[in-house]
């Protein structure tokens, strides 16, 4: 969760301590008229599947699995509309996705606030107040209109909603805001989960400190502590949403911990990963959660030009294996981008070994690494690229250098890559110990962990050889699972009314 909307920075901010909750109520006396921000596209046949009405909070790691299934489903005649963040708009329009902008980032004065916050449960908090919910009142009206287009160019289909978790477009439905005109009930909704699984359970360690998962009854009783902790600032959070939702035309206020909801709204909630690199939950709301597998890795772009250096990576692939370099990733994500706390020391750490090529990359195109920040001049075995798709690289990886981005390490598992994570930040340390936990990486635990931690877990990735054998297992088992075929099916038995947990 908590991905790369949080860092990305509005023209338009609306700045938190500024809140005032838009008056809107969603019913009957709302024009059926799609506002100017949907692009025009002309309505074709497709048969008579479903359509499906896509919602994502406007950040990459919310936003980009949504637009891979949306592209999918395009192909198999379902009619896709998605309110999507300004970023991604004109890429998913060129596959076919009707697309509607929803415009709204945090503030700067938001983000600002934020770095002052110490990493953990306070900094979460804010987030979910002031980066999430405060879009409710800009995304769910867009939305209310994506729901009323899609009924009025399609009024004999069947629609099914696909919403990320975090976007506040659904949620107020659930608690009785009126619908949209042209809806006597929701629509049918797949649940969409940009990471693991944060619901309450007091088998599991709660989300956000990073808890290794060892169910003793000592380590449970602990759990049990930190998990009523956590819930007692549900009222606080609670009346923030709450204030927000009001104007909505809510029936019901928001009563349980935020985490709840958000995974058990809708019929179903979907994890693109494996259950193995989870932890695992029982009791009543257990069957609800549905692990699909990690979604396949796209195809780079046809238009994409490989830099300069790229015979090093290819030539290097074809030598025997006993005259081969090893070939490691490192990046700081493409949100992150405090290059001395896992980059630098990485490359660092690693600038003696002549068995290596070391490819950096910054994350984001046009970026520059300071070499004050460096230290050291730029080492032989060390190419250090502004940009880079994971993808380009990782099927020539021995390892994965990370600081733990969700879709990340899905990405590792998926190019099956044994990966060295370092990352505490918003979701990071609860991923890095399910991947831990899953045998796939080395956790350092830290998010600034030193050379000598980065040498020694590089040298157990590639001398212990059950974590290549964990990420293959994993990799094979999400091909075997059809995440993409997965939604599909989904989304036309809950349209027909056949679909079972």
């Amino acid at each position: 969760m908590l991905k790369s909307a949080l860092v990305q920075l509005a023209p338009q901010p609306v700045p938190h301590h500024q809140h005032q909750p838009h008056h809107l109520k969603i019913g009957k006396a709302v024009s059926s008229q799609p506002p100017q921000n949907m692009s025009p596209h002309k309505v074709e046949k497709h048969g008579e599947k479903p359509v499906v009405v896509v919602c994502a909070f406007p950040a990459s790691g919310h936003t980009n699995g949504l637009a891979q299934v949306s592209e999918y489903l395009v192909k198999q005649g379902f009619p896709v509309y998605f309110v999507i963040g300004t970023e991604w708009k004109a890429s998913a329009e060129k596959n076919g996705i009707i697309c509607i902008e929803n415009p709204w980032y945090p503030s700067i004065e938001t983000m600002t606030e934020r770095e002052n916050i110490p990493i953990g449960h306070d900094r979460i908090i804010f987030d979910l107040k002031y980066c999430f919910a405060d879009s409710t009142p800009v995304v769910f009206p867009i939305f209310a209109s994506a729901l009323m287009r899609a009924r009025d160019e399609h009024p004999t289909r069947k629609v099914v909603i696909l919403h990320e978790t975090l976007c506040q477009a659904v949620l107020p439905y659930s608690l009785g805001a009126p619908l949209p005109a042209g809806y006597d009930t929701l629509p049918p909704v797949i649940n969409w989960s940009t990471t693991h699984n944060v619901a309450t359970d007091y088998n599991v360690p709660p989300f956000g400190p990073g808890l290794p998962y060892d169910p003793t009854e000592e380590n449970k009783a602990l759990w049990r502590t930190i998990h009523d902790a956590m819930i007692a600032s549900a009222p606080v959070l609670n009346d923030y949403y709450n204030a927000l939702y009001a104007p909505l035309g809510v029936t019901r206020r928001l009563t349980e911990f935020m985490w709840n909801p958000i995974m058990t709204f809708g019929d179903v909630t979907l994890f693109p990963t494996s259950a193995q690199a989870d932890y695992p939950r029982a009791g009543p709301a257990a069957k609800r959660y549905k692990y699909i597998g990690g979604l396949p890795i796209k195809p780079l772009a046809a238009d994409f030009v490989y830099p300069e250096w790229w015979p090093r990576i290819t030539v290097n692939a074809k030598l025997p294996a006993d005259q081969r370099k090893k070939v490691a990733l490192v990046t700081q994500g493409t949100v992150m981008h405090s290059y001395d706390e896992l980059l630098v020391p990485t490359i660092r750490a690693l600038a003696h070994r002549e068995d290596l090529i070391l490819v950096a990359t910054l994350g984001a195109k046009g970026a520059e690494l300071d070499p004050a920040l460096l230290g050291i001049p730029v080492p032989a075995n060390t190419i250090v690229v502004d940009y880079l798709p994971y993808d380009a690289v990782l099927p020539y990886a021995d390892v994965f250098v990370s600081n733990a981005g969700f879709n990340g390490v899905v990405h590792g598992i998926m190019n099956a890559v044994p990966m060295l994570l370092a990352g505490l930040e918003a979701d990071k340390g609860e991923v890095c110990m399910r991947a831990e936990y899953a045998g796939v990486a080395v956790n350092l635990r830290a998010t600034s962990p030193s050379e000598a931690q980065i040498v020694d877990g590089f040298n157990e990735l590639l001398t212990n050889k059950k974590y290549k054998a964990r990420a293959v297992e994993l990799q094979e088992e999400s091909k075997e699972l059809d995440p993409l075929g997965t939604v599909a099916r989904m989304v036309l038995e809950l349209a027909d009314g056949t679909f079972k947990l």
